[in-house]
C-alpha cells in the first residue's frame, strides 16, 4: 500500500512540477497539484482538496487579521 502511495503522489506532483516548469515557477503550491490531480482525471479528489485549501486559507488570513 504504502509503495503505491507513494507513486501515486510522485505522480500528482511530477505533473504539478511540469507545470511550475512551464510557466519558470520554482515552486509548486497547493493550487498546482489541484490543477494536477483535476488534470490526470481524479477530478474528485482535486475538487475536495480545492474546497479544504480554501478554508484552509480562510482560517489563516482570520488566524493573522486577529494577531494584528
Amino acid at each position: 500500500m504504502q509503495e503505491c502511495v507513494t507513486e501515486f503522489i510522485g505522480f500528482v506532483t511530477g505533473e504539478a512540477s511540469d507545470k511550475c516548469h512551464k510557466e519558470n515557477r520554482k515552486t509548486v503550491n497547493g493550487d498546482d497539484i489541484c490543477w494536477a490531480l483535476s488534470t490526470l482525471g481524479f477530478d474528485n479528489y482535486g475538487e475536495a482538496i480545492t474546497q479544504y485549501l480554501h478554508k484552509y486559507r480562510e482560517f489563516e488570513r482570520g488566524k493573522a487579521s486577529q494577531g494584528k
